[in-house]
């Protein structure tokens, strides 16, 4: 039915095969998802950090300029942004929310591959996309990842304000 019925489900199956086989059925590719899964499994953290880690990755999957960032440091920046939220006894929701700087260990660099240099432009980036509310082209907000985390399921993380990281 995708195709309109212009192909048989035979066809369809056969020309599968024939891409499979000329790729060697070499498919498998690692995504932000794996690294992220394997950053986050390696450290006993939080299960804020592990939500706010895949919130942030989900929520800038949508946007064009994190396209090319290769998907190991694509987690490594989510993760990183995501270890530096502190929300302060004394926080106002009236004033910008300041990241925490000292949250990328030797073992994080070790880890990843990146030192906290490597990661701080990359955070903030994803900490902006975050605060921004994406709408397409024709005028359709794409709210599925703050509403998905906005559900008790994962601790309604989408609600909590969005740090600022200082970009040296």
């Amino acid at each position: 039915y995708i195709t309109d019925n212009a192909y048989s489900r035979e066809q369809i199956l056969g020309m599968e095969f024939k891409i499979l086989k000329q790729l060697d059925y070499n498919i498998c590719v690692p995504t932000g998802f794996h690294f992220m899964t394997r950053y986050l499994h390696s450290f006993e953290v939080s299960e804020q950090v592990k939500y706010l880690s895949f919130y942030y990755a989900e929520r800038n999957l949508q946007e064009y300029d994190m396209l090319s960032i290769p998907p190991n440091k694509f987690a490594a920046f989510a993760f990183y942004a995501a270890l530096s939220f502190h929300l302060p006894d004394d926080y106002d929701p009236r004033d910008p929310m300041v990241a925490r700087d000292d949250v990328w260990t030797p073992e994080l660099a070790a880890l990843t591959g990146y030192s906290k240099n490597d990661l701080v432009v990359g955070a903030s980036n994803i900490l902006k996309h975050v605060k921004e509310e994406t709408v397409t082209a024709s005028r359709r907000q794409l709210i599925a990842a703050k509403k998905k985390y906005a559900s008790e399921r994962y601790n309604s993380i989408s609600t909590l304000p969005v740090p600022e990281i200082n970009v040296p």
